[in-house]
């Protein structure tokens, strides 16, 4: 349906330029218009996404508490991807007197870091995790749409293909006794495909003959299923999906986790296996120029 609606677009874009020539290049030009803008956009806190950090907590409390030990937390709280920053551009054509075509792409990216280490007492030496876990998240959606027009305002609906990239690395450094047993680091690059929706409106400010200032009001519509791509740490690289699931590694208690797997994990102490997925469905507020 989405690529019928896209290849529709398209075909009535060439028919217009193709069968109704302008009468001169001026008034050719008058027809095109470029569009930029970029804003805010809220987004929810996705508490999935940061169940790597709560279960990595978790099974060191648990790794202390089966051998009647001690454990502390301290650190940062865990800071969570609140808002992506969207940057968009589009050209629009002008078919009739108060509808256009669109045709465009946008970029939007955000990152977010937590620092965290856990600490567990022995009768003799005392081991120390120190944990850092970096977020980045970006995302790149090309869309057709059509928008129409009248006094100030514009309304528009936008279709397109979103492509959504989330890296992910966690360092732990191990120290037992004050030495320094171990320094890994662990990279995880994975990307989520999904079609996407965009409905919105926008006020436009004249500024002079052609330019015009947009303030912008738009909802996205966007979920993504799964993060499919690899994971590289001192044992080597490994390709695969990232799977959500609950562990019970010690038989004390569940916990949330996720991890990148080849296939869908099949263990006594896992349960509840899922794909890791991420909605990006969110209002957003632009402000930009046309001209």
């Amino acid at each position: 349906m989405i690529q019928r609606f896209m290849i529709l677009l398209s075909i009535l874009l060439v028919l217009n330029l193709n069968l109704f020539p302008r009468s001169s290049e001026t008034d050719a030009a008058k027809k095109l218009e470029f569009e930029v803008s970029g804003g805010i956009a809220l987004i929810n806190e996705h508490d999935s996404f940061y169940d790597r950090i709560s279960g990595t907590n978790n099974f060191i409390a648990q790794y202390a508490q089966y051998y009647l030990l001690t454990a502390d937390l301290s650190g940062d709280e865990v800071n969570k991807l609140k808002t992506l920053k969207p940057l968009n551009l589009s050209l629009n054509y002008n078919i009739s007197k108060n509808w256009y075509i669109k045709i465009g792409f946008e970029y939007s990216s955000e990152k977010t870091f937590t620092e965290q280490q856990n600490t567990v007492k022995w009768n003799g030496p005392t081991e120390k995790y120190h944990y850092t876990y970096d977020y980045r998240i970006s995302s790149l959606l090309p869309y057709l749409g059509i928008e129409t027009r009248f006094s100030s305002f514009g309304f528009y609906a936008n279709v397109g293909f979103n492509i959504t990239d989330f890296s992910f690395i966690q360092t732990l450094r191990y120290e037992e006794g004050g030495s320094l047993l171990l320094d890994e680091e662990e990279t995880y690059d994975t990307r989520g495909k999904s079609a996407a929706f965009i409905v919105g409106g926008k006020y436009m400010l004249k500024l002079g003959r052609r330019v015009k200032l947009l303030l912008k009001f738009e909802y996205l519509y966007l979920k993504i299923n799964s993060f499919n791509g690899d994971k590289n740490n001192s044992s080597g690289i490994v390709e695969g999906t990232i799977y959500t699931y609950d562990m019970n590694p010690y038989g004390i208690d569940w916990f949330l986790f996720w991890d990148l797997h080849q296939s869908e994990p099949d263990d006594p102490s896992i349960r509840n296996v899922d794909t890791l997925g991420l909605d990006l469905s969110c209002l957003r507020i632009m402000i930009g120029f046309s001209f």
